[in-house]
């Protein structure tokens, strides 16, 4: 099935209706994992809760970017059997080749007010770079938006084994997306 176009008679019409009840934000979110050859990222984890106040109907992850992300490698599988009868060696070999797919990267909690991206380090690929996330938001129209946001990740440590745990600024934990401006 075709993703509908910006000018596609059905999203437009779809926008018109909804957007007599509802806005539509994008919440942007980029993190960016430095590489170390000594301590590799394993995981990461970015969550986002959102909240409205005053209003009946919560706001929703409406669509997610990245929904899924895969690598993928071949994979081989060999089986022999040899017998040894005096001078005769016979022998039996099969082998087998797949492409294996592994998720490098997942959306989880479309249509929820809870939802994250959960990235894992595969085969093929580490957990270096920049890690680019979109999420749609649909709230009761004019209603004041607001995500609380938390990101997690996993680091090998060769020697310590103990895990590191650092908190996000308040400006980045916290993020207003629509409405009103706060008081004060």
């Amino acid at each position: 099935m075709a993703k509908p176009s910006a000018d596609s008679e059905a999203l437009r019409h779809f926008l018109s209706r909804a957007g007599r009840t509802h806005d539509f934000s994008e919440l942007h979110l980029v993190v960016t994992l430095y590489p170390d050859d000594d301590q590799p990222f394993l995981e990461m984890a970015v969550g986002v809760s959102l909240r409205s106040d005053g209003t009946a109907e919560p706001p929703i992850a409406w669509s997610l970017h990245p929904e899924r992300q895969e690598t993928a490698y071949k994979a081989a599988t060999k089986l022999g059997l040899d017998a040894q009868l005096g001078f005769i060696k016979p022998g039996i070999t099969a082998e087998r080749e797949r492409n294996v797919a592994e998720s490098l990267a997942i959306g989880l909690g479309e249509r929820e007010s809870a939802f994250e991206w959960r990235f894992s380090r595969t085969r093929t690929a580490g957990l270096a770079g920049i890690y680019r996330m979109v999420a749609i938001i649909r709230g009761v129209k004019g209603a004041a938006l607001e995500a609380d946001i938390l990101a997690s990740a996993t680091v090998r440590r060769p020697k310590l084994g103990v895990p590191l745990r650092a908190a996000l600024p308040e400006m980045v934990r916290h993020v207003r997306l629509a409405g009103d401006p706060p008081n004060g």
